[in-house]
């Protein structure tokens, strides 16, 4: 969800151009990023020009940035194109219907110094 409205939100797709994904490749524990191509396969890129891809690679969210938990399934490597590992993602974005949003759980001790903080004012 990349805006939320009174009534409607805006939700930025996986393979959505303007997406970046900090992803991890299973396997080769190497990390890089999942970029948005418009269609049904997309890019891995920022990865280092020795690092080896295989075909069937499993690629998941790598918790950095705090957009995505660690984890979570999002494709394989269906084929590597011109030394571009591509990405076959596990749903398809056409016809999902169904958007479950996910919520962050928040630190316990901002929390917890907050309620300190306010505490102390009253």
């Amino acid at each position: 969800v990349i805006e939320v409205g009174q009534r409607a939100s805006r939700v930025l797709l996986l393979n959505d151009i303007n997406s970046h994904v900090p992803v991890v490749i299973e396997g080769a524990n190497q990390r890089a990023v999942l970029a948005g191509t418009n269609d049904d396969l997309l890019h891995l890129i920022h990865l280092p020009p020795d690092v080896l891809v295989e075909k069937g690679a499993r690629i998941v969210t790598s918790g950095s940035g705090g957009t995505f938990p660690m984890g979570l399934p999002i494709g394989e490597v269906s084929e590597i194109r011109n030394g571009i590992p591509v990405v076959r993602l596990y749903s398809d974005p056409y016809v999902a219907g169904y958007v479950q949003i996910v919520e962050k759980p928040q630190d316990p001790n901002v929390r917890q110094s907050i309620k300190t903080l306010t505490s102390g004012t009253e």
